[in-house]
């Protein structure tokens, strides 16, 4: 009689090995296992071929931007050597000054023992 095709006997079929295991395989497995595990422990891991690692490239290429960015603003604002703290303060407008003596807690003591007598001694600008 005919063998339906859905119907296969898998006994009838011949059974053959393939796939052979070199002598020792499996006796040497787990030393082989143990000893590969040591060596990633200890940093001495089997590298084939050429690792990338794409976010240390990532992270130099935006340390290289943010340098060469401040590199070149650097060089297109020189730096004035001759603005000074008096020129600065100068700038800022005698009620501002008052106000935030009036609301810091400033006492009039520390600000006398601060103060310079021979800045005193010149003539004030009230530019302002």
């Amino acid at each position: 009689m005919k063998e339906e095709k859905g119907n296969i006997d898998l006994n009838k079929i011949p059974k053959k090995d393939l796939y052979q295991a070199p002598e020792g395989y499996f006796e040497a497995l787990p030393d082989n296992i143990l000893q590969r595990i040591d060596e990633e422990e200890n940093g001495k891991e089997r590298k084939f071929g050429v690792q990338v690692n794409w976010k240390m490239i990532g992270y130099a290429a935006a340390a290289s931007i943010v340098l060469l960015v401040s590199v070149l603003i650097g060089f297109q604002h020189p730096k004035d050597d001759t603005v000074s703290a008096a020129d600065l303060l100068a700038e800022v407008p005698t009620a501002d000054l008052v106000l935030y003596l009036q609301y810091s807690e400033i006492d009039t003591y520390e600000i006398i023992e601060a103060t310079d007598i021979e800045d005193l001694s010149r003539p004030a600008c009230w530019c302002r």
